[in-house]
């Protein structure tokens, strides 16, 4: 209702060291909400909370230095691992998605697939379809069909089909029928995400 008064109490909490206050001050700036875009501010306040050993404001931080505007590759790479190591799922994805494409680090396809099963453990279903990928193509993995329908399936279910419509085509289109029901066994055997993933990996 007042973006501009809700800025103004984040900056006295942020101020006195309130770490989620902080994070919203810098994504206010970032933004523009309450206030015209700065990205100074921006990055002085989520990294006040970032310093804070805050992951989802390490992340941030990492994000806005990882945009074409900030570009600072060192500092988004920095700033993803932290978070990453501290256990954030979306983090750890991205993180994946850095040592797969190599932005930042050197490409390393066991590190991206380390760091995509760190995250699909927690049921991230964006990690979950990035390990459904890999064992599609076999890229880093060796290939298999089933477990890749089943983490694509699983990824479905936690979105409501919101993702990975167009992957389980794509393999239920070259996965044989013996393939298709060991997917669904594997699924079915397998309710928790962590348990899925350490059986295919």
């Amino acid at each position: 209702e007042d973006p501009h008064g809700a800025l103004t109490w984040y900056r006295l909490a942020g101020a006195q060291g309130h770490v989620l206050s902080q994070l919203k001050v810098g994504k206010c700036y970032e933004t523009g909400i309450g206030c015209r875009p700065d990205p100074v501010q921006a990055a002085l306040w989520l990294r006040r909370a970032a310093s804070q050993g805050y992951a989802p404001a390490q992340l941030e931080l990492g994000l806005f230095y990882a945009n074409e505007k900030e570009y600072r590759e060192k500092e988004a790479v920095r700033w993803i691992t932290a978070a990453a190591s501290d256990g954030l799922p979306d983090a750890q994805y991205r993180l994946a998605l850095l040592y797969a494409i190599g932005r930042g680090v050197a490409a390393n396809p066991a590190k991206a697939i380390s760091w995509a099963k760190a995250s699909a453990s927690q049921g991230n279903p964006n990690a979950l379809l990035f390990l459904a990928s890999a064992l599609q193509r076999g890229d880093g993995v060796e290939q298999n069909i089933a477990s890749a329908l089943a983490l694509t399936l699983r990824a479905q279910e936690q979105t409501d089909g919101e993702l990975g419509r167009d992957m389980i085509g794509a393999l239920e289109a070259v996965a044989s029928p013996s393939e298709r029901s060991e997917a669904q066994k594997l699924s079915a055997r397998y309710p928790e995400d962590s348990a899925l993933v350490a059986a295919l990996f």
